[in-house]
This record gives C-alpha cells, structure tokens and sequence, in this order.
C-alpha cells in the first residue's frame, strides 16, 4: 500500500512543479537568456552546416567566438533535435529542461532501487522537489 502511494505521489509530484516551466511565457532565471541565446545561436550554426557545432558567430560586435568547444552541448543538441521535428526553438528549449529534470528524477529512482521499495520513490522525490534544481530550472 505504502509504496503504490509514494509512487503515485512521486510521479504527480513532478506535473505541478513543470507546469511554469511550460508555460507560455519566457522562463526567468539567472542565465535563462544565456540559454536561450546558446540556443539560437547553435541552431543557426547546424543549419549553416557544422557538425559538430564548435564556432558560434555574432557573440560580440560581429565576431565569432569557439563558444561550443569549451560550453556543455549535450542540452543544445537535444533542444536542436526537438526543433528538428517541428518544435519551435523556445517550446523545445522548455520541454527539454522539463523532461532532463523528470530522466534525474528516473534515474535516482533507479540508482535508490536495490534499498527498497519506499527508500526508492523517496530519493526520486527529494531530487525532484530539492530547491537549488528548483532555482535552476
């Protein structure tokens, strides 16, 4: 009984803490508008051809600069491919924040497994609902 109910709670739990995130309005956060810039400006450099994307161009007064070969990409890819099916850039930006926060939650399910049956939704929970990954998305 207890475990049916703390995995209802853990995966429930998830769906009111997205919903901003989903929302239609830009996300504000302290490098949100890094974010959203990195994402045009990688998108912009696999349409013009580069793979991998490593030189960004127009960071500053015109220049490019080899943003991607020292800034995480992993994000960037997943946003690109997510944009690749249709989605506009802002929309997959947002669903690819929300869903690496719900893969976390899956995965510290997994990893608290083989404690138990109630140790496992309650370390997916407190990764879901620990405040600096709040801050940051």
């Amino acid at each position: 009984m207890w475990p049916s109910l703390a995995y209802f709670a853990v995966i429930f739990s998830i769906v009111p803490l997205a919903a901003p995130v989903l929302m239609p309005d830009a996300l504000i956060g302290h490098d949100t508008s890094a974010h959203y810039t990195y994402t045009f400006l990688f998108n912009r450099a696999l349409e013009q051809g580069q793979s991998p994307v490593r030189w960004v161009e127009g960071m500053a007064d015109g220049m490019g600069q080899p943003l991607f070969n020292y800034y995480q990409v992993g994000l960037y890819y997943l946003i690109a491919l997510l944009h690749g099916f249709g989605v506009d850039l802002t929309i997959a930006l947002k669903l690819t924040v929300a869903a690496a926060w719900a893969a976390g939650a899956v995965f510290m399910f997994l990893l608290c497994r083989p404690l138990g049956l109630l140790p496992s939704p309650l370390g997916a929970a407190v990764f879901i609902w620990s405040p600096y990954l709040m801050l940051d998305l």
